[in-house]
């Protein structure tokens, strides 16, 4: 398969285009069959990359700051994300009393 042949190009300017657009066009394919793949499990690609980050913290509770700044890509509102997860059932959390801010942990596997 050539990149010429996907997007429908005669040809590019030069190499560097032409790697700059292949690069482009890979990471959308794959990005796209990845969100397909989490929704088929009812989460988006920042969930399971929440999810990703919890597995490695296991079994220490991370933070909203921690999970935002070792997210892959950036989230404005992490604490609205968190929620959502929270009301799905796959973190669990607790506000902790001098800081305010919530502990965040894996939910155990419901069978």
């Amino acid at each position: 398969m050539k990149i010429e042949d996907e997007i429908k190009v005669s040809k590019f300017s030069n190499e560097w285009h032409r790697c700059t657009v292949n690069i482009l066009y890979t990471y959308n394919w794959l990005n796209n069959e990845l969100e397909q793949r989490a929704a088929k499990e009812g989460i988006t690609l920042k969930q399971f990359n929440v999810l990703r980050i919890l597995r490695g913290q296991y079994p220490k509770p991370a933070t909203n700051n921690l999970i935002k700044s070792r997210m892959l890509s950036t989230t404005p509102d992490i604490s609205r994300m968190m929620d959502r997860m929270v009301t799905k059932g796959l973190v669990s959390a607790v506000n902790r009393e001098v800081t305010n801010a919530p502990l965040i942990w894996l939910s155990p596997i419901k069978a």
